[in-house]
């Protein structure tokens, strides 16, 4: 009568035990699955963005950077491109003093 407990209840635990098993296995899958979409949202927006070195710190505001930049691949880069194309500019990293 004992063991018919005893077995009755670890199968129980058993039968538990291998849904939690399911469940985390699933969830495991399904993380997987969306990593790999953060991944590739993340490189689709990295393929527009553009990095120039070396512009100097002269602007005062975004218009100025956006102008200046602007200037610089029309005449340095000889490619036509208009304002509107432009979603964003931004400087990265911290201001340097002037000397």
């Amino acid at each position: 009568m004992q063991e018919n407990i005893t077995k009755a209840i670890n199968d129980n635990i058993n039968q538990k035990f291998t849904i939690m098993e399911n469940r985390t296995s699933n969830l495991e899958i399904k993380i997987n699955k969306q990593q790999k979409t953060i991944d590739y949202l993340e490189r689709q927006a990295r393929k527009k963005n553009l990095i120039f070195y070396g512009v100097e710190e002269t602007e005062h505001g975004y218009e100025e950077l956006q102008s200046i930049l602007l200037s610089s691949i029309k005449n340095h880069m000889k490619i036509s491109i208009e304002q509107s194309e432009i979603e964003l500019v931004r400087r990265l990293g911290k201001k340097r003093e002037q000397d």
